[in-house]
C-alpha cells in the first residue's frame, strides 16, 4: 500500500495571508508583466478574495509558486500567473481548470479574459478551447468561453448513484469499488465539501433501507475517502468517467489504503467513528476548490 502524496505540489484556496506572496509573483512575471507596477497594489487582492470572487494558490514544499483569481461578479479571470522559475510544468493549467470549474459550477453563463498576443498565456488559452473575439482598446487579446467541465460521468456513473440514493443497489453489489464510482459523481458535481454531505447523507439512508446498524457509518472513513477521490482526480483532471479515472489510478481500489495515513488504533477507534479525525501517520494532500 502507497500512501496518497503530491509531488507536484498542492492547491488551496487562497487566504489574504497568501497576498504578499502573490504580488511577489505577479511583479516576477515575464509575460504580461505590469507596466506601471503601481497599477495592481497589495491592497487591490481582497476584494477579489473576500467579496467578488475566490482565490486558489499553488504550493510546493510550502512555497506558493503559482496563483489564480475568479471574479465572481464580472465573470472574468481576474489573475492567472506562475512564478517563471516553475513555469512549464503544468501549474497555470490545473490552477486555470480549478478555476473555470468554479466559475461554472452554479452559473452557466459565459466567462472572459484578457491577455497580452502572441504570449505564453494566449496559446494556452487557445489550446484550452477559449475563443479569442477581439481585441481591448489597449491592445489586449480578449478571450470568451461558454461552458467547463473538467469532469464528466457516465450513464454507468449516473444509473449506479440513482440504485444508491434509493436503496436499490443491492449490499452484495456494493463493493469498495462502487463507493469510490459513487464518490466520484458527487465530487464531480459539487466539490469536496457538499460531496462529503451528499456521500454521508446517502450512507445513513442506505444502510437504514437495507436494515444495517446505523452505527457502523465511520465519518473520518467516509471523509477520507472522499479527499482521497479527490485528490486522485485533481491529479487526473480532465476525467470522462469513473471508470476512466480508476483505469488512470488503480489504487484506488486499495480499500487498505487509509492504514498508510493512520495506524489502526486511531483509525477503527469509537471516537473516529463518531467524527472526523486527521491522519496521525501521513496528511491526506488537500485540493480545496
Amino acid at each position: 500500500m502507497a500512501p496518497l502524496t503530491s509531488v507536484d505540489g498542492e492547491i488551496r484556496v487562497a487566504t489574504i495571508d497568501d497576498v504578499a506572496a502573490m504580488h511577489g509573483i505577479r511583479l516576477a512575471v515575464r509575460e504580461n508583466a505590469l507596466s506601471d507596477p503601481s497599477k495592481v497594489r497589495p491592497s487591490d487582492y481582497q476584494p477579489f478574495l473576500t467579496v467578488r470572487g475566490k482565490g486558489w494558490v499553488h504550493v510546493l514544499d510550502r512555497a506558493i509558486t503559482g496563483f489564480a483569481i475568479a471574479d465572481a461578479r464580472t465573470r472574468s479571470i481576474w489573475a492567472l500567473f506562475v512564478d517563471p522559475t516553475f513555469e512549464g510544468r503544468g501549474i497555470g493549467r490545473r490552477l486555470h481548470d480549478v478555476m473555470v470549474d468554479w466559475l461554472f459550477r452554479d452559473d452557466s453563463r459565459p466567462v472572459w479574459l484578457t491577455t497580452e498576443p502572441g504570449t505564453r498565456a494566449a496559446r494556452m488559452y487557445a489550446a484550452l478551447g477559449w475563443r479569442h473575439v477581439g481585441e481591448t482598446v489597449s491592445g489586449e487579446w480578449r478571450f470568451e468561453r461558454s461552458g467547463f467541465a473538467t469532469f464528466q460521468t457516465s450513464e454507468a456513473d449516473r444509473e449506479l448513484q440513482s440504485q444508491f440514493e434509493q436503496g436499490r443497489l443491492p449490499t452484495a453489489e456494493f463493493t469498495h469499488r462502487a463507493h469510490v464510482m459513487v464518490a466520484y459523481g458527487y465530487l464531480a458535481r459539487h466539490g469536496v465539501e457538499t460531496a462529503t454531505n451528499r456521500m454521508r447523507t446517502g450512507l445513513m439512508a442506505y444502510l437504514t433501507h437495507h436494515g444495517i446498524d446505523p452505527a457502523k457509518f465511520h465519518e473520518t472513513m467516509t471523509t477520507a475517502w472522499i479527499h482521497a477521490v479527490w485528490h486522485f482526480m485533481q491529479r487526473s483532471a480532465p476525467c470522462q468517467s469513473a471508470d476512466d479515472l480508476i483505469a488512470r489510478n488503480p489504487d484506488l481500489l486499495d480499500a487498505g489504503i487509509m492504514l498508510t495515513h493512520y495506524s489502526a488504533a486511531r483509525l477503527f477507534s469509537e471516537e473516529a467513528r463518531a467524527v472526523y479525525i486527521e491522519p496521525d501517520l501521513q496528511a491526506i494532500p488537500r485540493w480545496q476548490t
